[in-house]
């Protein structure tokens, strides 16, 4: 396999006169030759395979290669991906896809956000909280029980048990006025977020909604699946008393208008179901 040198930047792409400023770091300043081949002997480049780059030069105190240009440092990894690709995108910093911080192969980075790389270092194992394996409470962050919010450009592990214990301790402690209160402030948010929505961004809501929808109704019937497959006769016939019993109790006060408008939409729902099935849906 050929070794492909970084190609240097042209001075007409970049001078000192006009830096290349990114969110990581300090402008890069122009590379003369001297300093290319400089940076070239500071590691060493494998020819076979996909293996990494190391940087054998000074190293800072995160663990990533340091550079000295100019009598300041820099970040290697981010010399090593301006002299390959140049001007970095402006509002990006380069990541590793390799989540090695040494690593200085041009093919192993790329100009992302921070979130992303708050992800790859989660999916690498390299992330400062990636040993921690239960929550405050005790909870284990396994697949099922984490959920990743990005908050004020940075991504956290949020234990949903937690969540969802905070949410009904909150909704049991409130007032009927605060409860009204929280659902009128929700709704005007909404009529706000909508009000200068444009079609092509309300297909997407919708498109998001179904799709959210579509999954839920896919997990719960795969959990009801797993339950009745595992239960005991006794626990069916004792499960079908409770909801025949559940069904009195809800239908016997009905009055005669409502219960033939539920029958009705029953039917509704049936003759939709018949017509999905010779559709092959």
């Amino acid at each position: 396999m050929e070794v492909t040198e970084p190609a240097p930047v042209a001075p007409t792409e970049r001078s000192l006169d006009e830096p290349e400023y990114s969110t990581e770091g300090r402008p890069i300043p122009e590379l003369t030759g001297h300093d290319l081949r400089r940076f070239r002997s500071k590691f060493i480049p494998q020819v076979d395979g996909d293996n990494c780059w190391r940087w054998l030069g000074r190293l800072r105190e995160d663990g990533y290669g340091q550079f000295d240009l100019y009598g300041r440092a820099y970040r290697a990894h981010r010399v090593a991906y301006t002299i390959r690709y140049g001007a970095i995108p402006d509002g990006k910093q380069i990541n590793h896809r390799c989540g090695n911080p040494i690593c200085v192969r041009p093919s192993h980075l790329y100009a992302g956000t921070h979130a992303e790389n708050m992800r790859d270092s989660i999916a690498h194992g390299t992330h400062c909280m990636a040993s921690k394996t239960h929550c405050k409470h005790g909870h284990e962050f396994t697949e099922e029980n984490t959920s990743v919010l990005a908050w004020r450009g940075q991504s956290h592990r949020v234990c949903r048990t937690c969540r969802r214990l905070s949410h009904d301790r909150r909704k049991a402690e409130e007032t009927p006025a605060e409860r009204e209160a929280r659902r009128e402030k929700k709704r005007e948010h909404h009529l706000r977020s909508r009000e200068n929505e444009t079609p092509a961004e309300r297909e997407a809501r919708l498109a998001r909604k179904r799709e959210y929808n579509f999954s839920q109704r896919e997990k719960a019937r795969e959990y009801m699946r797993k339950r009745r497959e595992n239960e005991t006769p006794a626990e069916r016939e004792a499960r079908r008393e409770y909801q025949r019993e559940y069904d009195r109790k809800r239908f016997e006060n009905e009055p005669p208008a409502e219960r033939e408008a539920r029958r009705e939409k029953a039917r509704e729902y049936n003759r939709k179901r018949q017509k999905l099935r010779k559709e092959g849906f």
